[in-house]
């Protein structure tokens, strides 16, 4: 099957070829050949920075658009402190969300992954370390990450995780290799908080409350003290507009685990 970056990559062949002919027919300065590899390693890197591309996973970003239902998810935890805050909001409100949790925090919060699941919430995988260069890794050791984590899941909970969520949303090659060897779905987001950036909680309330819209994957972080202190403020918004906040295996109708 042509891959939208196989076609790119025929594309970019093709369009060197046209560039190598003009250069040599019609005198043109030779570094216009290098203008098909600027434009091909612009828009890869575009594809691999935005989820939303598909450009080498495919990720479910958001459920039906015709419902007035939404899923909150969180990255990046367990966190000592805030995520068990989180879950308090969370129970006095009996809303269910899912946490996409970093396989090393886990070994160290084990309690608290753990009440994650007996309260009735979603753990997905986030690899195993989160790590700055994570996206440069060959295709076995992402596999390794992802099998990591959900080892340590499964053997503390019995459960397996079936959603995984790419460390900074950034994804390439190897790591669509490593999702398809794991069996994983990889998820998205439709409306992205912005609290590691927006540390003003007037202003993450009002941006999320200002977007939110049927059918959102909204995506929070468990590890920021300002997502703790919204939440509540975000849950009462919904409410008062008649969304309803449900399980993301509910809103994308997969199943969670395996």
């Amino acid at each position: 099957m042509l891959t939208f970056y196989r076609f790119l990559q025929l594309m970019m062949v093709l369009a060197t070829a046209v560039m190598v002919f003009a250069c040599r027919e019609y005198f043109w300065p030779l570094w216009y050949i290098g203008i098909p590899f600027a434009v091909f390693l612009i828009l890869v890197g575009l594809g691999s920075y935005f989820i939303w591309s598909g450009l080498f996973v495919k990720a479910i970003l958001h459920g039906s658009r015709k419902e007035p239902k939404i899923a909150i998810t969180f990255d990046d935890g367990p966190h000592p402190i805030h995520t068990p805050a989180i879950l308090n909001v969370l129970k006095k409100y009996n809303v269910k969300a899912t946490f996409f949790c970093v396989g090393e925090r886990i070994d160290e919060q084990l309690d608290i992954m753990k009440q994650t699941i007996d309260e009735g919430h979603i753990v997905g995988n986030h690899s195993w370390q989160h790590g700055l260069w994570f996206d440069f890794k060959s295709a076995h050791n992402m596999q390794v990450e992802i099998n990591r984590t959900n080892h340590i899941v499964q053997q503390h909970t019995g459960l397996l995780p079936h959603f995984f969520r790419p460390p900074y949303g950034v994804t390439n090659p190897n790591l669509a290799k490593a999702i398809k060897n794991t069996n994983m779905v990889t998820i998205g987001w439709s409306l992205r908080s912005m609290d590691t950036v927006i540390k003003n909680e007037d202003r993450l309330l009002k941006r999320i409350t200002s977007k939110i819209k049927a059918g959102d994957i909204v995506l929070f972080h468990d590890t920021q003290a300002g997502t703790v202190s919204v939440l509540e403020a975000f849950i009462n918004h919904c409410q008062h507009k008649g969304i309803q906040i449900v399980p993301l295996d509910e809103l994308i109708e997969k199943s969670a685990y395996e």
